[in-house]
């Protein structure tokens, strides 16, 4: 999720993130904010607490207007730099030295919360922080503009401040819809880039509030029966964060209470706080809870759910910490659910997630397991593994949890050519380090703990699974799926070709403590997609059934790690200049960079969209409608909206677009001068489809909402309880209105795109030896280019990575650029011949709106039998990588489309520039582009004989939209 090699807005440092918190806007449920635990600003190792904190860090702030695919961030405002990008609204004004613990919760009219722990940190490692502050940092989604950044930081406000004999840890959020009698959230946004001559534009906005609960832990000084003493304590803000009520303790006495999580029932607003209690003298390890049932006044008596084994490790050189801590949410009936680790289940021994529930949050079943699968050679080839830290929501009838799993622990996973499987490949999983034959020992790797004391062949790897648990509409109950997936790539082993993965998730990694220690988080997190829906001129959860919900999931994770070239964690250098001057300490230079030593820091937070597999969204929903004068004569307004749908299944799917509703006074259609309400159409497989709404209406706020629906054939009948969703136009009544009201043409750089500029013709190149070897690759030519043609020789390896499915397994290609090849001779290259031929064209919309564009594909010359043809739609996403010591962005590619048998159209054909938005076949190309985005267009030759049958692209073809 992090992007950018320019501090503060990327991370040039390759530092680390972990301890990631989400929400999705419910105002654009394509508009997402995050946040994590940031060590951007370390440029420099400092000696740390002795672990009494993990770290120096701020709070990072990503930003997503694509739905997940793609990120922007920063630093969270209130950071210690002077930068513009740390100013705040003076409730942290650079006072704290370091801040963590992020929770990012969604309100409702757009709103979002942004809690953690700001604090200085300990002088000693004996000695605790000396200042500690609970915060909320508040932002709106305006959702009113497609040319800037529309979600808008308002202020913070402090919740509680400790001191020196009270440090403040841990706080835990949940927000509510508006209810009777709810405040008024009013406040002004001042967003920049939109005013006069692209100043701030202040955006007044005022709408009825829904309560916000939060909690934290306040620890007390350590008395001879409990070290850890504590208070858990509680507050609520009923007008949007601006002010809170005195905190009260929900806790017993000061039994060591921490972790807590916080659920509202939907039904009548009660507020459910369950926590871990720890054993000390006369209590149990259990997982409590308490409720309040009277306007959040007070609570009852503290409830305990379950006591039992919990799965706790501490920090030390090879383990990182992990404490059993529950998850909570409720469902459409009220139910109540909490989900926590517990050892002791299995006959293993090895933990397992379990859940329990409870009509009333007073009287619980019984915690049972919610995934213990058998054993089997392509799941769970081993039977054994722990699961840990789970997350959990309900929405759309299920719910969903999602964890750490190891039962994939020491297994790599390898690919084998097979026709019939949809990838083309066929995965299998074979025992790695101290499981592998013949002399396999399974007792060194599945122990009561996840250290890696005693290893001595291979880390432990943990991967992430989610499981769906519903009877509405349809029964699910499992079996979970593997969201993580990793790069994979040919040649690993240069004795044997393959295709094999080569990144994993390590989490034993030392990466703290200037090297010493490792740390993974406390928490991951899994969320709707929105948590709240409008609902006639209010709100509502997000609960109606279906079979096909969306859910954002994100993670903490250590594949992009480069381990130190000498094995010392400790000799971190950034991938800078020399004379760099430090971000973290002014005056102070950054040491210089070390080649093999600037990537062992690169811990990164991870998404993943988690859905059936049909993914819908209007990326601009806001417009407001109405009339227009001209020459004297009134007219209705006209508005286009992008709609676009995302099948990440791994096969063709076909989808009826559906506009449910005509506006008051206007009409909505797929077509701008005529009416159509309905389109079949075929979408490949990992492949998106746009299409544009043209609403008119004389209500400013008119409501549009368009279904996509599977259906068993182009014109046949709709699947029962098929994959389904829907996107709602002008969704919100409160949403101001857009910023740029007179909508510009949105015209593309090269509409005709005749200019073809980049031609790529591409060679393989294998080592077919027996030894790595090093290779200089050379330039020959049997005619010198013209004038003005520039030739570039680029070298690279790839790995493939999945597209938008995490359950699927898709082909996502990544060229890594080999750096620095010396040595001059090539013994037996065993080039084989130019098979494939890309020419790429980039395009770009030059307008001010979103549109959607049809891309087609014109020939001058038809291809000779046995020359095919592909045509690619990629957008770009770059994040910071390093080599060498010198700052690079890789690029990934994010297909949009991806059609295998393009139609031609010669330049004369009428229909070359009709956008043909019912054409249901997937012969041509769309693609949704946002004011100022680009899009790559990729023909793609495939010619296996060059030599019998030439074919040049660029002369040949042509993109046409």
């Amino acid at each position: 999720m992090v992007s950018g090699t320019q501090w503060p807005t990327g991370d040039p440092f390759l530092q680390r993130q972990n301890e990631p918190s989400m929400a999705v806007s419910t105002r654009n449920p394509m508009h997402i904010l995050a946040g994590s635990n940031d060590y951007r600003s370390v440029d420099l190792e400092l000696v740390l607490s002795g672990g009494a904190e993990t770290g120096d860090s701020w709070l990072g702030l990503f930003k997503s207007f694509d739905g997940g695919l793609t990120w922007q961030s920063t630093l969270l405002p209130g950071c210690p730099q002077a930068v513009p990008q740390c100013t705040d609204s003076g409730a942290l004004g650079g006072r704290y030295q370091a801040a963590s613990d992020p929770v990012v919760r969604a309100g409702t009219n757009g709103m979002f919360y942004y809690a953690g722990l700001a604090f200085d940190r300990a002088t000693s490692s004996t000695t605790a922080s000396s200042f500690s502050s609970i915060f909320v940092a508040r932002y709106n989604d305006l959702n009113n503009n497609e040319n800037v950044d529309p979600i808008t930081y308002i202020d913070t406000h402090i919740v509680a401040t400790g001191n020196s004999s009270q440090f403040l840890d841990k706080p835990a959020m949940a927000v509510d819809i508006p209810r009777s009698g709810a405040m008024t959230c009013s406040f002004n946004a001042n967003e920049p880039g939109t005013g006069p001559n692209g100043g701030t534009l202040t955006v007044h906005q005022s709408f009825p509030a829904g309560n916000i609960y939060l909690t934290y832990t306040d620890f007390l000084t350590a008395t001879k029966d409990n070290t850890t003493p504590t208070h858990l304590m509680f507050t609520r803000s009923a007008d949007c964060g601006v002010t809170w009520s005195s905190p009260i303790q929900i806790n017993s006495g000061t039994t060591t209470s921490q972790g807590s999580a916080i659920a509202v029932n939907p039904l009548n607003g009660n507020v459910y706080v369950a926590w871990r209690q720890f054993a000390s003298t006369g209590v149990p390890d259990a997982i409590m809870i308490a409720q309040s049932t009277n306007g959040e006044t007070s609570f009852g008596a503290p409830v305990r759910i379950s006591t039992f084994q919990p799965f706790d490790q501490g920090t030390t050189g090879t383990s990182f910490r992990t404490n059993a801590y529950p998850a909570i949410t409720t469902d459409f009936l009220g139910l109540v659910y909490v989900a926590f680790s517990a050892r002791g289940l299995t006959a293993s021994g090895d933990a397992r997630v379990v859940f329990a529930g409870s009509i009333d949050g007073a009287h619980w079943t019984p915690a049972i397991m919610v995934d213990n699968p058998s054993l089997n050679a392509q799941s769970n080839p081993s039977g054994r593994g722990h699961q840990i830290m789970p997350a959990m929501t309900f929405a759309n009838g299920r719910l969903t949890i999602l964890y750490y799993d190891l039962r994939l622990d020491h297994y790599g996973a390898f690919y084998t050519p097979n026709a019939t499987s949809p990838t083309g490949y066929a995965q299998t999983l074979l025992p790695e380090g101290e499981l592998a034959p013949p002399s396999p020992v399974p007792s060194e790797v599945f122990t009561n703990f996840i250290d890696d004391n005693g290893l001595t062949l291979r880390r432990h790897t943990l991967d992430l699974r989610v499981l769906e648990l519903g009877i509405f509409p349809t029964v699910t109950l499992g079996p979970s799926v593997l969201v993580s997936q990793y790069a994979y790539g040919c040649c690993v082993n240069p004795n044997a070709p393959d295709i094999e993965q080569f990144k994993f998730n390590v989490p034993n990694l030392p990466l703290f403590s200037t090297g010493e220690v490792p740390f993974l988080g406390d928490y991951i997190e899994v969320v709707p997609s929105p948590l709240f829906v409008p609902n006639g001129s209010s709100w509502s959860y997000n609960f109606t059934p279906s079979v096909n919900p969306l859910f954002h999931a994100s993670w903490t994770d250590n594949r992009d790690v480069v381990p130190p070239a000498d094995g010392n964690w400790q000799n971190y250098t950034p991938a800078v200049p020399i004379g760099t001057t430090s971000v973290f300490q002014s005056g102070s230079s950054v040491a210089s960079c070390k080649p093999g030593q600037e990537g062992m820091r690169n811990q990164n937070i991870y998404t993943s969209q988690i859905t059936g597999g049909l993914v819908v969204g209007a990326p601009g929903n806001a417009k407001q409608l109405g009339t227009t004068t001209f020459n004297n004569m009134t007219f209705p307004f006209q508005r286009a909206f992008a709609v676009e749908a995302q099948n990440v299944t791994n096969k063709p799917l076909n989808v009826r677009f559906t506009i449910a509703n005509q506006p008051t006074g206007g009409s909505a259609s797929f077509l701008q001068f005529s009416p159509l309400t309905t389109l079949d159409l075929t979408i490949p497989a990992f492949s998106s489809v746009s299409r544009s709404v043209f609403v008119t209406s004389s209500n400013p706020q008119a409501r549009v909402t368009v279904n996509v629906a599977q259906i068993n054939a182009i014109g046949g009948s709709v699947v029962t309880n098929g994959l389904s969703s829907s996107a709602v136009l002008n969704p919100d009544i409160t949403n101001p209105n857009i910023t740029n009201p007179n909508i510009t043409n949105p015209n593309i750089t090269n509409p005709d795109i005749t200019n073809g500029s980049i031609q790529d013709v591409i060679y393989p190149m294998s080592n077919n030896g027996n030894t790595t070897a090093t290779y200089t690759v050379k330039t020959a030519t049997f005619a010198p280019p013209p004038g003005g043609v520039f030739l570039q020789l680029i070298l690279n390896k790839l790995y493939e990575t999945p597209a938008a499915n995490n359950c699927q397994l898709a082909n996502e290609t990544h060229w890594v650029t080999v750096p620095n090849i010396t040595n001059p001779n090539i013994t037996n290259p065993d080039i084989t011949n130019g098979s494939i031929q890309d020419v790429i064209y980039p395009m770009s919309n030059n307008g001010n709106t979103t549109a959607t564009y049809t891309v087609k594909t014109a020939t001058f010359a038809p291809p000779p039998g046995g020359v095919f043809l592909q045509l690619i739609l990629n957008k770009l996403y770059e994040t910071p990588a390093a080599n060498n010591c010198q700052l690079a962005n890789e690029t990934h590619w994010v297909t949009v489309a991806n059609i295998t048998n393009p139609k031609l159209y010669t330049p004369t054909d009428p229909q070359l520039g009709n956008p043909n938005i019912t054409n249901p076949t997937p012969n041509e190309a769309s693609v949704t582009l946002a004011p100022g985005e680009t899009v790559y267009i990729t023909l793609r030759v495939v010619n296996p004989t060059p030599a019998i049958t030439p074919f040049n692209p660029l002369t040949s073809i042509t993109p046409v939209t």
